[in-house]
């Protein structure tokens, strides 16, 4: 197992963000298009569904407001560093499908950000490695490194609870830090199961969460009762009073 004191924490700057929204029809691209001119009008950032680039400062706003309304798209992010060089081998990115049936904004406010960090057990060290670094350098609320799976996990997670406020300066440090581990970036808004498995980004590839281990699976807006979570400090209240703060 490797020790801790063999990672390092990365002094590359992240300059903007290339993106691509992957479609596969007719009905993929006028969604995109309509994503694209959404994105437009909200920030006044012009974008075209097959390349764009996206300004470092404003990634963190955008990028997710592009997951909450992608409808069924596929979203891809990797960092241009400093340099000009884009980094290929780093990615931000969503799972695939699940789409509406009308392109209408999403309506859902987020409130804050939970992390989920997914590592093999022969890994752990670099989770423990990255705990403490972020422990040491951003205000948020964090778990114990865990050394089994548990809940809609497929692995071993390390959960890290962001605020709004923290959000932006967390999601670039971790991208560029995250030592080829995949990391569940997952909004906390008023839709349970949309935040875990509809909205979320990635960094790196993603892992399909066990879906059937959230209660009563439903697409945005149908109401099912679900399984209620304990909390954790320093997270402001869920926007939904089901949903205690965690998951």
């Amino acid at each position: 197992m490797a020790q801790s004191s063999a990672y390092r924490e990365s002094d590359a700057v992240i300059a903007a963000y290339q993106g691509r929204i992957l479609f596969d029809d007719a009905e993929g691209c006028a969604r995109a298009e309509w994503l694209a001119s959404l994105v437009q009008r909200k920030f006044g950032v012009a974008i075209a569904p097959d390349s764009f680039t996206l300004p470092a400062d404003r990634f963190a706003e955008i990028a997710p407001f592009m997951a909450l309304n992608r409808n069924g798209l596929t979203l891809r992010f990797h960092p241009v560093m400093g340099d000009g060089a884009v980094d290929e081998n780093n990615v931000i990115c969503t799972y695939d499908g699940r789409g509406t049936a009308e392109l209408k904004e999403n309506p859902d406010r987020i409130v804050s950000w939970h992390f989920h960090i997914y590592y093999k057990l022969a890994e752990i060290d670099k989770a423990r490695w990255l705990r403490a670094k972020i422990v040491d350098k951003f205000s948020v609320a964090t778990y114990q490194v865990e050394e089994r799976a548990g809940g809609p996990h497929p692995m071993p997670n390390l959960e890290i609870q962001v605020s709004r406020a923290e959000f932006p300066k967390l999601l670039p440090w971790l991208a560029l830090n995250r030592q080829g581990l995949s990391v569940h970036v997952h909004p906390r808004s008023a839709d349970f199961i949309g935040d875990h498995v509809v909205w979320p980004l990635w960094l790196g590839e993603p892992v399909r969460l066990i879906e059937e281990e959230l209660d009563g699976m439903r697409p945005p807006g149908k109401e099912k009762s679900l399984r209620h979570f304990n909390g954790a400090p320093l997270e402001p209240p869920s926007p939904d009073t089901r949903f205690p703060p965690t998951a």
